[in-house]
């Protein structure tokens, strides 16, 4: 019962659940949604950074890095160069 009573409590207080918080902030702040979700991504990025890693994660990390690396250039040699182009000019726009 005490699952029941907990989920019973956040379909009636919609605040208490993380998008209800994520909400809440925006109304009671003059932040934006993008601003926020920046701002949550770097503090996560940071959080993150911070935990270290073992020589095993650190050499699976390697691993997978190379193999997406040698993906992205083989697909990006199949791709045409004006869809190139428009991916260029679109990730330029949405970084301004």
């Amino acid at each position: 019962t005490q699952s029941l009573d907990f989920h019973y409590e956040l379909i009636t207080d919609s605040q208490l659940t993380p998008s209800g918080r994520v909400l809440a902030h925006l109304q009671n702040t003059t932040e934006s949604y993008k601003d926020f979700s920046l701002r949550q991504a770097e503090n996560h990025k940071n959080y993150f950074s911070q935990l270290p890693l073992t020589t095993k994660e650190t050499e699976s990390f390697k691993k997978v890095s190379a193999q997406s690396v040698e993906t992205a250039a083989s697909h990006a040699a199949s791709t045409p160069a004006d869809f190139r182009q428009y991916a260029a000019d679109f990730q330029a726009a949405y970084r301004s």
